[in-house]
């Protein structure tokens, strides 16, 4: 049976996939900025390229502040990996942006240091065969399998009503994994990047990228700040009507973002001990 898990003090969301350019920095800092608003974030930069750091450098003055610590860097002497990777006080949430092609070690590392991990996928034949590879292979860790912590899967940079769309569906469907949100392909988070905001910080949201994060940020929610799920909720500067549009809790909400042909239910349950065996087989 798998061991229940308790939220430590301070969560930390992993974002990760083996596979180059499927988005991570992008996700890690839309959700930095957008829980930025309520929250004291940070960032753990595991990637040498330094996206996130970067990006943080570019903030202006008058947005709510990320901080960014260097996890890429090595060991110093007489320092432990964890003093290293230790969170400043008053801290809500952290989240690690790591690199492509992480060897194991490493993957074994920022697993065990984890408490939720995400995984963005992108529609393309290779980025989907890199997917299957990576989960199955992160889902074998020894960090994973003593931990049990929540994976979700995020569909990202998609254009529905179009063939590989249709392949990442079928593809994202066979998986024992949760599909949390799909996110369409679009310049504004390219803008937001160059302004060191998040999409949500721009002046103008579609009403497309509001909801798809709204999904995201929800199931993140339940499982880090289940105490405060109105808080930090794209949902609350929504109108009413919107709103209850966009209710996570109505079981159909994820699968209306997808086209009618490519239904993806949505699911909200942490992965269980046959996640690996189930995998294995699809």
């Amino acid at each position: 049976m798998a061991r229940q898990y308790t939220r430590i003090k301070t969560p930390r969301v992993l974002i990760t996939n083996a596979k180059g350019g499927s988005g991570k920095t992008t996700l890690t800092t839309n959700l930095a900025a957008f829980y930025a608003q309520q929250r004291n974030v940070v960032v753990m930069d595991f990637d040498a390229q330094q996206s996130s750091t970067h990006w943080a450098l570019l903030r202006g003055a008058h947005l709510k502040p990320v901080q960014v610590l260097p996890g890429y860097k090595p060991n110093q002497l007489n320092q432990t990996r964890s003093w290293q990777l230790r969170t400043p006080p008053q801290c809500d949430l952290v989240f690690m942006d790591t690199p492509a092609a992480m060897p194991d070690y490493a993957l074994e590392e920022v697993i065990q240091y984890s408490d939720i991990i995400l995984i963005p996928v992108l529609p393309s034949v290779i980025d989907i065969k890199a997917a299957e590879q990576f989960i199955y292979k992160l889902l074998q860790t020894r960090a994973y399998r003593e931990k049990r912590i929540p994976v979700g899967i995020v569909a990202n940079r998609v254009r529905q009503n179009t063939k590989i769309f249709n392949t990442l569906s079928r593809f994202l469907t066979s998986l024992e994994l949760p599909v949390i949100t799909i996110i369409r392909d679009t310049q504004q988070f390219i803008k937001a990047y160059e302004q060191g905001l998040g999409i949500t910080e721009l002046n103008r949201m579609s009403p497309t990228d509001r909801r798809a994060l709204h999904l995201l940020t929800h199931w993140l929610d339940q499982r880090v700040f289940p105490e405060s799920i109105q808080l930090a909720s794209v949902n609350d500067s929504m109108p009413r009507s919107a709103r209850q549009a966009n209710s996570v809790n109505d079981a159909s909400s994820f699968s209306d973002i997808a086209s009618p042909s490519a239904r993806i239910a949505e699911s909200t349950t942490t992965t269980s001990a046959s996640d690996t065996e189930a995998f294995a087989t699809t």
